[in-house]
């Protein structure tokens, strides 16, 4: 088993299908190629265990109503507060999640946007050294 990079294709196609591919609903053909990623990928390998153990705690929540009273909780609580993080907050993720260059664009692509403004503006540092 190895680690795949998380931006590698392969491992980016059969990762997006791990809860089908754990719950047996995909078919041959993905089937196929996700079991084989999942032999060689240490971090799906994991996953898939993870789900199948979700699986298992699922279907005990039918014999026990304690467990299902929990869940209702737990989605009652996240519908008040809102599924969806603020705003700023997915602002800063998706932020983040930029390379190093398309952030140093966006921040340089800015800075000569606002420039000129700032320069031409009537309050800006031009008109006030023209005042006598």
């Amino acid at each position: 088993m190895r680690l795949f990079r998380f931006d590698d294709p392969v491992h980016v196609d059969a990762s997006a299908l791990l809860a089908w591919y754990a719950n047996g609903t995909l078919e041959a053909s993905e089937q196929a190629r996700v079991e084989r990623h999942v032999r060689e990928c240490v971090a799906c390998s994991r996953e898939v265990d993870e789900l199948r153990r979700l699986q298992a705690l699922l279907r005990t929540e039918e014999a026990e109503p304690s467990l299902a009273q929990s869940r209702h909780r737990t989605h009652a609580l996240l519908d008040r507060q809102g599924a969806s993080p603020p705003r700023h907050r997915r602002f800063l993720r998706q932020w983040r999640g930029l390379p190093a260059w398309a952030r140093a664009a966006l921040v340089l692509q800015t800075v000569l946007l606002v420039l000129p403004t700032v320069v031409l503006s009537p309050g800006g540092p031009r008109s006030a050294s023209t005042m006598p």
